[in-house]
């Protein structure tokens, strides 16, 4: 099965071409991947950089959609939210603490 930016497997019959015009692309891909610890989730300095250029693409809806459907387990960011294993969650204001 093919894998999309995120390295996360992607069905054909549900996906449609609107990640060709996402702002992320597999070169990306490691920016939107957080590194979660035991305590609150910490983004990185990478994290937050991959946050804004989301925030910023033209395809956030389809990719929420996207998301909703095909939960994963690991905490990442995609259509403009942080994702973990709880579901998404709106990030306001992210903290300087960034590795």
């Amino acid at each position: 099965m093919p894998r999309s930016a995120w390295g996360l497997e992607v069905d054909p019959a549900h996906d449609v071409d609107w990640r060709q015009h996402a702002a992320c692309d597999p070169h990306t891909a490691e920016l939107f991947w957080i590194t979660t610890g035991h305590g609150p989730t910490v983004l990185s300095k990478d994290n937050r950089a991959a946050l804004e250029l989301c925030r910023a693409c033209p395809v956030r809806t389809p990719c929420e959609r996207h998301e909703r459907r095909e939960r994963t387990q690991y905490a990442h960011i995609a259509a403009g939210l942080v994702w973990t294993v709880d579901g998404p969650r709106e990030v306001y204001e992210v903290g300087r603490h960034g590795r």
